[in-house]
Order: structure tokens, then sequence, then C-alpha cells
């Protein structure tokens, strides 16, 4: 009888530890593909032609002369944020200087430099949370602080759509490398009759960049 109690009364005791200890608490980390982070890059733009303009001296019955932007240095930095495991919203602003040029006959002349600004927001996703590679689409604006057509001195502006294809590779838990392919697709503005230029529908400008990505949390 006295083992038997015994017995009982390690058991009860134990069963009281058991009920009186709090379960360990379960952490799920949800791993996202864009997690809060800002990106600072620099790289270099390419511009596109805008306008098409008639040389009535070397070549009286088609137009000749082409007009638009070339290529220069730009700087953006980027801020993105999680929508769900595979997708994320991002929203970035881009300064860089380009050439304005003049191409007659295949040969292109830089003739001026002109400020360009940029601003975009965009959906970005990943086939995978941790798949290197994403893709982006959304819209842009562009400012230029003259009109990428030569005859215009005045700054205008350009709506459009932005993509982005990219690649992130981490270098630590905080901190990796972002390689980003940026296509704009702008509406230019027409200058001059239309029976004397022929302004382009879409002018399609692009930017290699170079940038660190900085994760605001673990």
């Amino acid at each position: 009888m006295r083992l038997v109690t015994i017995v009982i009364l390690l058991g009860t005791l134990l069963a009281q530890a058991a009920w009186g200890q709090e379960p360990p608490e379960v952490r799920r980390v949800v791993r996202t593909s864009f997690p809060f982070a800002v990106t600072p890059s620099v790289g270099l733009g390419f511009g596109a032609t805008r306008q098409t303009n008639l040389d009535p001296t070397d070549c009286p019955d088609r137009p000749c002369i082409d007009y638009g932007t070339g290529s220069g240095w730009q700087a953006r930095v980027d801020m993105q944020a999680p929508i769900g495991r595979t997708l994320g919203f991002e929203v970035g602003g881009q300064i860089g200087r380009q050439s304005l040029k003049q191409c007659a006959r295949g040969s292109c002349t830089a003739i001026d430099h002109v400020w360009a600004y940029r601003g975009s927001a965009m959906l970005l996703w990943r086939f995978k949370p941790q798949a290197p590679v994403y893709f982006g689409v959304g819209a842009t604006l562009a400012h230029f602080s003259s009109n990428p057509v030569y005859q215009d001195p005045e700054p205008t502006t350009e709506p459009g759509m932005a993509g982005v294809i990219g690649l992130d590779l981490a270098l630590a838990q905080q901190i990796g490398v972002r390689v980003a392919w940026r296509s704009f697709l702008l509406v230019p503005k027409q200058v001059g009759p239309p029976d004397a230029s022929e302004a382009r529908s879409v002018a399609w400008e692009q930017a290699l960049l170079f940038g660190a990505r900085i994760k605001f949390v673990k």
C-alpha cells in the first residue's frame, strides 16, 4: 500500500507540473519575396527617338532627321514592400543626365544635354519566394528640363508604362546586390506642324542599374 501511495503521489505531482507549464511558443516564419527594403542604385540610361523631321535640302520628299535622347548616367532609389509570398509593391525615383541627339542618314550627333527625372510605381513578382530573378510592371511619369525634341526648349512631362527584370543576390542577412534592367514606354509630345514632322507614338527608353538592397527588418 505504501508503494502504491508513493506512485500515486508522484503521478499527481508530475501531472500538476505538466498542466502548469505553458507550452513553448511556436513562431511560423513566412518567407516573402519582397521584404521591406530600400535600394539605391546607379547605372547607364539609353534614350529613344521621339520625332522625325523633314529636311527640304537633303531630303525633299521624305523625313530624314531624327531627334531624341541619347545615353547618360542614372541614379535611382527604390522602396519595396511585400504583398504576399511572391508579390510585392515598389515605388521609386530616378534622376539622370542624358544627351540630346540628332541623327541624319544614320549618323548621330549629341547637340545638347537634358536633365531627366522619373517616378514609378510597380507591381513586382517572382515565380518562387527564393527565386533570384524578379519581374515588375507599372506606371511612370518622366519630366525633362527641356523637350527631348531639340527645337522646343521648354520643359516637358511624358506619361507612360514601366517594366523591370531584375536579379537579387544575397551578400549578408540584411544586404544584397540588385541588378535591374528597366524599361520606360513614354508618350512623346508633338513639336511643330504635323506636315513637317512625324512624332513617334511611343519612345522606349531603358536603363541598366546596379544597386545595394538593404532590408529594414530581419
